[in-house]
């Protein structure tokens, strides 16, 4: 875990930054997405992963362009077919809340029929299970290749 620094790519632009919770408290899964950082949540209860958008000073979905909004589905429809294809979930939870934390973010997470807390929402439904360093990176390269092949199969 770490705080990353990134080019917003926009001349009137400042830098993107992670926002401290965020680095705190996740996992960074390498993969160039084209608007976003793909962020393991360091929960292993649920395969969850949290979506970043590299435009800084955004705090809602509406804050970014037309395009950008349109690649964010984009990017949240990839990321939800990873994390079905890499677990076999029932159902996936989409979820951009930003109350704890305003940066602009998206929880993508997979949800089995019958887990800890169906059919009610995990967001502060249980206390997080943090990953051990193995199993943060395995989960982190099954969803990364996942996420590949996904942009493979898009060219």
């Amino acid at each position: 875990r770490a705080s990353w620094v990134f080019r917003a790519g926009m001349a009137d632009e400042t830098e993107f930054q992670l926002a401290p919770a965020l680095a705190s408290s996740t996992h960074r899964i390498p993969v160039d997405l084209k608007l976003c950082e793909v962020l393991l949540n360091d929960d292993s209860t649920w395969p969850w992963v949290i979506l970043v958008p590299r435009v800084p000073g955004a705090e809602e979905i509406h804050h970014l362009s037309v395009d950008d909004r349109g690649r964010l589905m984009e990017e949240i429809a990839m990321c939800s077919a990873a994390i079905e294809k890499a677990y076999d979930v029932d159902k996936i939870n989409v979820g951009a809340i930003g109350c704890v934390c305003r940066q602009l973010h998206v929880h993508v997470l997979g949800r089995k029929v019958g887990d800890v807390v169906w059919p009610r929402p995990v967001w502060g439904a249980t206390n997080p299970v943090k990953y051990e360093a193995a199993a943060a990176e395995a989960a982190t390269r099954k969803i990364m290749l996942e996420i590949m092949l996904g942009i493979e199969s898009m060219t």
